[in-house]
């Protein structure tokens, strides 16, 4: 186990020097567009000086309104964090440590004073912990949200990010859409009646991704295995998401 952990291994184009990653987690040090600060940028290279594999960054918001509730959280909706985030890679890539960049959406999981705007969402319920009553997302916007996951995939290749990781997990805007019980959309952004789960979304973003960025660039997704939201979502529609992610080939 222990030889295991600290042997190299490649990952879709990424060489990794050990199995040990760092997953995601909220870092704050941006300010309010979203533009990382240096506090932000010592935290990485304290990560990159560490010898670790691989470390993927805090959810960085693909769109304002698509803003969690966390203050001074990194995001991709302002032109000046282009720069800001390339000084962070440089140090990253200097150290031989790839860094993935998490994008996400959080839908209902947010408030007005965070956005600006009324949340949006696959549903008119609320949160039972955020509690800001979302409006239920039409198509054209939905298709647009998709846009807007893959110009940040094309920022963040452009910023020099190694890949990124599109968050479809802990009841976020993609994962609202694949759960049956919050998505109450009708048509091809619904619930698929035979798998139980609604994808659409999820595959439009990691084709419009890969569109963006190049089949090159790895694109990886954090999905939630269960979720306090019935019916139960293990075994059966998390079997048929893995399906999904397979045919997308998608790590």
């Amino acid at each position: 186990m222990e030889r295991t952990l600290f042997t190299g291994i490649d990952i879709g184009g990424l060489s990794l020097r050990n199995r040990l990653v760092r997953s995601a987690t909220y870092e704050g040090g941006a300010d309010d567009r979203g533009v990382p600060g240096p506090a932000y940028a010592r935290m990485y290279e304290e990560l990159a000086g560490s010898g670790i594999g691989m470390v993927i960054s805090g959810f960085l918001y693909v769109s304002r309104a698509g803003h969690a509730m966390h203050e001074a959280q990194a995001g991709f909706s302002s032109p000046e964090a282009m720069s800001a985030f390339r000084r962070v890679t440089e140090v990253m890539r200097k150290n031989e440590t790839p860094f993935i960049a998490q994008l996400a959406h959080a839908g209902r999981q947010t408030r007005r004073q965070a956005t600006g705007v009324r949340p949006v969402s696959t549903t008119h319920r609320r949160s039972l912990y955020f509690r800001s009553r979302p409006r239920k997302l039409r198509s054209a916007e939905t298709s647009r949200i998709a846009d807007q996951f893959a110009i940040a995939a094309a920022h963040a290749r452009e910023a020099g990010f190694d890949g990124v990781q599109l968050h479809a997990a802990h009841g976020y805007l993609l994962h609202q859409f694949i759960l049956s019980g919050v998505n109450r959309l009708r048509g091809r952004y619904g619930i698929d009646r035979e798998t139980g789960i609604g994808s659409l979304l999820l595959e439009q973003v990691i084709d419009r991704v890969r569109q963006a960025c190049g089949k090159d660039f790895p694109v990886l997704v954090k999905m939630s295995a269960e979720t306090d939201d019935p019916p139960p979502f293990f075994p059966e529609r998390f079997s048929a998401l893995i399906r999904v992610l397979d045919r997308k080939r998608v790590a």
